[in-house]
Parts: structure tokens; sequence; C-alpha cells
């Protein structure tokens, strides 16, 4: 599995453990970096490649501003996210020649900045990318990292109502996700979602333990349907072949 570094820079110690935390959950290929200021984020980039910056806006000493322009000299491809205490309609009049790739206002949820990472990695990557919707947490983690490992481009969640609003902003290739989420069950979401997700070629695989299950996932417009335990070759050459095959 290829590590894609993402570095944070922000001088409060405990956003930038929250975001690591969260922004590695993400994709099991991403490693996360952390400086707690603009010097100590340029001295990193020196020795990494990274495939994103986010960065506060207001820190001591070198500014987010000034970082990015620095970063935009060194690293012009390098996406860039800033993180804003001030309001970013204003900030935007002031870097527009950055051409920066996202503003995010605080206070912010963790759910904002996995959404806004997950779209901007989406265009800067030809790899496959795989939504990975299971409510188990161990499975989820063992699925996305086989598949990750394979060199796919994974984004794993948890809950259905997150995952309806990653498929309404996002194209994924596969759509990977378990029948029984919580009180809820996944074919309701692939059904309400099957004009978009037709739309963009996504392909569907539902997971299950029960296998009577068949019928419905048919209806519902699934591709195929996965009865557990699911071998971890048969799920990687399942979504290969997928994606090498879109007519199948």
């Amino acid at each position: 599995m290829s590590t894609q570094r993402i570095l944070i820079v922000d001088d409060d110690p405990a956003i930038l453990l929250t975001l690591a935390a969260s922004i590695e959950r993400l994709n099991p290929a991403y490693e996360v970096d952390t400086c707690e200021s603009g010097s100590e984020a340029l001295a990193s980039m020196e020795t990494h490649r990274y495939i994103l910056l986010l960065t506060d806006y207001s820190m001591p000493g070198m500014s987010g501003i000034d970082l990015a322009r620095t970063v935009r000299v060194q690293s012009p491809d390098t996406p860039i996210i800033m993180m804003t205490a001030y309001g970013s309609d204003a900030l935007r009049n002031q870097v527009a020649n950055l051409h920066l790739d996202a503003f995010v206002d605080k206070p912010f949820t963790v759910k904002q900045i996995r959404e806004i990472i997950s779209g901007i990695l989406a265009e800067t990557t030809d790899a496959p990318h795989v939504l990975v919707i299971e409510d188990n947490n161990d499975l989820r983690r063992l699925y996305s990292n086989a598949l990750a490992r394979a060199g796919y481009r994974v984004t794993q969640i948890g809950a259905l109502a997150e995952a309806h609003q990653l498929v309404d902003k996002n194209q994924f290739a596969v759509l990977l996700c378990d029948i029984h989420m919580g009180t809820k069950n996944s074919t309701d979401m692939v059904r309400e979602k099957r004009a978009k997700l037709a739309a963009d070629g996504t392909h569907v695989v539902l997971i299950t333990g029960e296998p009577w299950y068949g019928d419905i996932v048919k209806e519902a417009g699934a591709d195929f349907l996965l009865e557990k335990p699911v071998a971890l070759d048969t799920l990687v050459g399942l979504v290969g072949r997928l994606v090498t095959s879109p007519g199948l």
C-alpha cells in the first residue's frame, strides 16, 4: 500500500489531534503529519511530499497566508485548504491569486473537513474511488485496508446519513455497503439514489449474512450481493472486475 501524506498546520494541539485522527480514518493509505507553525511545516515539506495541506489562517509568526504563498512557489500543485475564524468571504478577496482549493470557517465540524478533503482528493488521483459503508468498525477497517492495499482510493464511513451526502457530492467507481446499518437498510438508500448512481457509472455491491435478500437487492438496483463472511480476495477481485469491465 502506497502511503499518502497529508499535512495539518494549526497552533492549537487539540485541533491537530482531532483532525489527524479523523482524516486518517478516511483512508488506510493516509498518513497525517501535524505542525504547530508555518516554519515547522515548511521544514517538514522539505523532506516529505504531501498530497494535501490543511492550514489555519491565524498563527503566531508565519500566517497561513504566508505559508500558502511559499507552498504555491515550492509545490504549486499541492491542494491547500485554509481554516479561518475571520470569515472566508473576506479572506477569498485577499488571496484570490493563490488559488486555494477550499476555505473552512471556524467553528467547523470534523464531518465538514472530511467531506471537503474527500472531494478535493477525488479530483487529484486516477485511482478508482471506492466508498465503504459498514457500521461494524472492525469489518469496515478490514475491507478498507484490503482495498487500499490493492491500490484503490477508499473512503470509509459508518453511517447511512453521511453516505447519502457523500453520494450526492462525489462520484464513486464502487459503493460497497452492508445491508443492515443500525435500524435502517442500505437498500433504501440505493433505491433512492439509483438515478445518480447509474449516471455516475457506480457499481453497487451489498453485503449481508442473510442470502434471502437477493431479490430485494436486485429490485433496489444493486449489482451484486456478497454473503458474510466475505473473503477479502473475493472482495478485491470483484471490485477489480467491476472497475475494469464497466459493462459487467
